[in-house]
C-alpha cells in the first residue's frame, strides 16, 4: 500500500510543522475522539467523584476524632445512634 501522508500535506494555523509523524499523531487523536466522544465527560465525572470521596473521608476522620476525644456525640446524633444500636441488639 502506498504512503498516504507526506511532509507538508496540510498547513496548520498555529505554524506547527506538517511532518508525517505530526499528521499521523493528529489522525490517531481524531480516531480516539471519534471512538469515545464522551471520554472528556467521564474524566470530569471521575475527578468530581474523587473530590467528593476525599471530602467525605476527611469529614468521617474528623467525626471519629471528635467522638474519640470527647467520648460522646452531640445530643440528637447520640439518641439516633443509641436507638439504632438497641434495635439491632434486639
Amino acid at each position: 500500500m502506498a504512503r498516504v501522508l507526506y511532509d507538508g500535506l496540510v498547513e496548520y494555523e498555529d505554524g506547527t510543522p506538517a511532518s508525517t509523524s505530526q499528521m499521523a499523531k493528529d489522525v490517531v487523536e481524531f480516531l480516539n475522539w471519534a471512538a469515545e466522544p464522551e471520554m472528556d465527560q467521564r474524566k470530569k465525572m471521575g475527578v468530581a467523584t474523587i473530590v467528593v470521596t476525599s471530602v467525605l473521608l476527611a469529614l468521617s476522620i474528623w467525626v471519629k476524632r471528635y467522638v474519640t476525644f470527647n467520648g460522646h456525640l452531640p445530643g440528637p446524633i447520640l439518641i439516633y445512634l443509641s436507638f439504632q444500636v438497641q434495635v439491632v441488639a434486639n
